[in-house]
Formats: structure tokens, sequence, C-alpha cells
């Protein structure tokens, strides 16, 4: 197809000598017409060989590539229209499918370490059994990590 934009941009600069000028129309034509023997559908020949045609005086030609060109013309919107769709549709593929994804990982229900799941339950453990004197006191979560560090049951295989 390559070449046949460039014999019709030559034939563009014939344009004073009308025998070059259908030439390369000619020339272009062919190109484009192989084009379409090899891919039917294929947007950018129908667009040129509509054009050339029309340059040509053949006009009934040229109508049918302008046919077939709106025929095959994809649709600017409707692939921008169809994500839309989905992305209202489904939230999480929104989030998922944006440049950057920042994912909340201190959500409830997010899956962590068992180390740090151990935390929280000893945590919650120790909040229930504690007087409330005891209760006002803040456990940080590093220092209920170290306890449980040290105590935890350390087995090794030989």
């Amino acid at each position: 197809m390559s070449w046949g934009k460039t014999y019709f941009e030559r034939a563009k600069q014939e344009h004073a000598n009308p025998e070059r000028y259908r030439q390369f129309l000619r020339l272009a034509q062919e190109q484009f017409n192989h084009t379409l023997a090899l891919d039917s559908e294929n947007v950018a020949a129908h667009y040129n060989l509509a054009l050339i045609h029309e340059a040509l005086g053949e006009e009934k030609e040229a109508d049918e590539h302008r046919r077939l060109h709106e025929r095959y013309r994809p649709d600017d919107n409707a692939r921008d229209r169809a994500i839309a769709a989905q992305r209202r549709r489904n939230p999480a593929s929104d989030h998922a499918s944006q440049a950057i994804v920042i994912y909340p990982l201190q959500r409830s229900g997010a899956p962590g370490l068992s180390l740090n799941r151990a935390a929280g339950y000893m945590l919650e453990a120790r909040t229930e059994t504690k007087s409330r004197h005891e209760r006002r006191k803040k456990t940080s979560f590093a220092g209920v990590a170290r306890r449980i560090r040290r105590n935890w049951p350390i087995t090794t295989t030989q």
C-alpha cells in the first residue's frame, strides 16, 4: 500500500502534465487494487481509490469506494464508549486499569503475614482480659510483634 500512496503523491506533483498525472494515478490505482485483493476491508485503500477515481472522472467507481470506506471504517467512539460502560459496571476493574494503581493494604479482609495476624489476635485477646486501667494503656503493634517473636515456637528439622 505504501507504493500506492507514493504514486498518488507523485501524481499530485505532476498535475501540470496531464499525461504523467494520469499515468501515476493509474499506477497508484493498481497498487491499491492489489492491496484490496489481499485485504478487501482495507479502509485506507478504499479511501484512496475513491480519491483516485474522482480525479480520473470515474464517479460511479468513486461512489462505490466511498460507500465501502464508510462501511469498513471503525466507529471512532465505540471503543471509548465500551470502556466507559465497563468501568461504570465494575469499579474494581476501573481501579485496576488506572495508569498508577495504589491498593490500600490496611483494609479489612486484606491478606497479611501470619505474624501480623497473630499480633492482631494477641491485641484483641489482651484488650478483652485487661482491667479498666490497663485498657487505657495503648499497646503498640511493634511491641506486640516483638513479644510474639520472642514466644513464637521455633522448630528446626534436621
